[in-house]
């Protein structure tokens, strides 16, 4: 008696032949010692496991129905100034959070230092010290003191506040009780909780933000390649969608050769469709060789 035994390599489907009928020096042995030695669980959901078999041709790409049935989306807002825009990001909760917080750390750290008036601020002196860093992130100077220097005098930054209360602000500014903060080696601690209650609601306020249909996203200026605990510079990530070359089922056997591809110049592409499945295997040069694989965008993508 035989059993079939299935394999699956580059799409292609094979089939083996193995006898289960036992030699017939073993009819004396007992059972117990013919009892098989369990595999194990790994062993047996590797065997266990199917995977789709890939009939990729080079046909035209079936129609694919992506039109968009998504929620209807809000009215745009329309006349609200840059100021508005803002606070739909920056609530005035948030803004009387670091005024409460501001104002609860500055008497600790006058104390500190043995001052006799601690420094205290005001909502709207908070707000001032927002726009003055959003608009000097805009007009750009070597140093911040020269926004209110008698040569380079900028009257938007140094009518509006006193470098003084600016520098102070800048000094003072808090978000969270520093009393309540965990330390390092405490299992819960946190290493944004200076910032915490800012940056969760921020975000939370992103949210709030209907996605639309499509999205674009471009590069990004990477400021440092510098490794700190909440962020890491990863160099050479695929970007979603794009598949190794070596990963592509068989489909690589039968697209045309990257050396070729780049002979063709860029812009050049080739691409070959699952007869079992709308998947669209498409190869495309641009700077260098894009593999990709979809079910919602075909070849046209690539024109």
């Amino acid at each position: 008696m035989y059993n079939t035994v299935k394999s699956y390599t580059n799409g292609l489907e094979e089939e083996a032949f193995e006898d289960d009928e036992p030699d017939s020096d073993t009819d004396d042995i007992p059972l117990a010692e013919l009892v098989p030695i369990p595999k194990s669980s790994t062993t047996n959901k590797n065997q266990s496991k199917e995977f789709h078999v890939y009939r990729w041709r080079k046909r035209t790409s079936p129609h694919i129905d992506s039109e968009y049935r998504g929620p209807t989306f809000s009215k745009p807002l329309v006349g609200l100034l840059p100021c508005d825009y803002f606070m739909l990001f920056v609530h005035k909760s948030m803004i009387d959070n670091c005024f409460e917080q501001t104002n609860l750390y500055a008497p600790q750290k006058a104390i500190a230092k043995g001052l006799s008036v601690p420094f205290t601020t005001t909502t709207d002196s908070i707000e001032q010290f927002f726009g003055i860093l959003l608009f000097m992130g805009i007009t750009k100077f070597p140093s911040y003191r020269m926004y209110w220097a008698e040569e380079t005098r900028v009257s938007a930054v140094a009518d509006i506040m006193s470098r003084n209360d600016f520098e102070n602000l800048k000094s003072y500014m808090h978000f969270n009780d520093n009393s309540l903060m965990r330390k390092r080696e405490s299992d819960n601690y946190d290493p944004i909780y200076k910032a915490r209650p800012f940056v969760d609601q921020l975000r939370q306020n992103c949210l709030k933000i209907e996605p639309e249909e499509k999205h674009s996203i471009d590069e990004m200026i990477i400021p440092t390649e510098a490794r700190w605990g909440i962020k890491q510079y990863i160099p050479r990530i695929f970007a979603p969608g794009t598949v190794h070359s070596n990963r592509l089922r068989g489909a690589e056997n039968l697209l045309i050769s990257e050396k070729d591809l780049k002979a063709k110049g860029r812009g050049s592409h080739d691409f070959i469709v699952d007869a079992n499945s709308t998947l669209c295997a498409l190869r495309w040069l641009d700077i260098g060789v894009v593999n990709m694989v979809s079910n919602f965008l075909s070849d046209d993508a690539a024109e």
